[in-house]
């Protein structure tokens, strides 16, 4: 049976998990398996699947390039030190 719907969890600027609709099933024994892994020379953000124990695929993280907080405050601390 089917959960009905989709759940996209934004986990950062550029990165985000969605949950499929498929069956629950045990994440124990499950297996993440990386886009890179399957396709080899693959140029793109870090996507990663993840199967329950069932070998169903139930979620997909992709990973972008999030800014660091450390470079988000360099400017700023670079601007007081001009004022």
């Amino acid at each position: 049976m089917s959960r009905g719907k989709f759940s996209l969890e934004i986990t950062g600027e550029t990165t985000a998990y969605l949950t499929l609709p498929t069956r629950e099933g045990s994440l124990k024994g499950g297996r993440t398996v990386t886009l890179a892994d399957l396709m080899g020379a693959y140029k793109g953000p870090y996507v990663v699947l993840d199967f329950d124990a069932r070998d169903v695929l139930v979620g997909i993280e992709i990973v972008g390039e999030d800014v660091d907080d450390d470079d988000e405050a360099a400017p700023a601390s670079s601007d007081a030190s001009e004022s």
